[in-house]
């Protein structure tokens, strides 16, 4: 990650991906910070995306906490302690059990990636001021991309109420509210949000 990126820096990378791939338009899903990006391209590259899909994310500016409070803490003690922050942030974005998993399973699989590739705090603290700072002013009422917003209703990390906020500034959104959901919807309920991002994309 290039120092100083912003979210519309992550988007214009992914629109220079697809002109690479030569694919003019395509389904867009992106969660948490991928969903800040996901709505960058909407927003500014509208005829690029058949459809966009945002899954627990948020954006600044519209009278909300993005993170919890909880969540800025656990982010200072990641920078604090570096390589114990998979086991830091584990509780704000799984349950202790979900399916045939548990947490300590999922965050040991983490911690091997971490061993592999190093802490990255330089790029975890860019990614964090890029999506404290993403504006998008009245921009959200100008989309025109199909949307659907999918949201957990215990998501400890992004208050749930950022997903309703999207759902009423954004025209015509679909909003999906899965009970029980934390903040990695993807890992706690795949069938789910597989099905319901198929089922999404298939109509629009």
């Amino acid at each position: 990650m290039r120092e100083g990126m912003s979210i519309g820096d992550f988007a214009l990378d992914a629109i220079e991906l697809l002109d690479a791939e030569g694919i003019p338009r395509c389904h867009v899903v992106g969660h948490s910070l991928g969903g800040m990006i996901g709505l960058a391209m909407g927003i500014s590259y509208r005829s690029r995306v058949k459809s966009l899909t945002i899954i627990n994310s948020s954006v600044s500016g519209m009278g909300l906490q993005q993170i919890s409070w909880r969540a800025a803490l656990f982010f200072f003690l990641c920078r604090v302690f570096p390589r114990a922050r998979n086991r830091i942030m584990a509780p704000l974005l799984l349950p202790k059990r979900f399916g045939r998993f548990n947490r300590d399973e999922v965050v040991g699989a983490w911690d091997k990636i971490l061993l592999e590739e190093g802490p990255g705090v330089t790029a975890a603290a860019g990614q964090l001021s890029a999506a404290l700072t993403f504006f998008v002013g009245t921009d959200l009422a100008k989309m025109t991309t199909p949307t659907m917003i999918i949201a957990g209703t215990k998501d400890r990390l992004v208050p749930n109420a950022n997903s309703l906020i999207l759902h009423r500034f954004i025209p015509g959104s679909q909003l999906v509210e899965i009970e029980g959901g934390h903040h990695e919807l993807a890992l706690q309920f795949p069938e789910r949000i597989v099905g319901e991002v198929v089922k999404f994309t298939s109509e629009s």
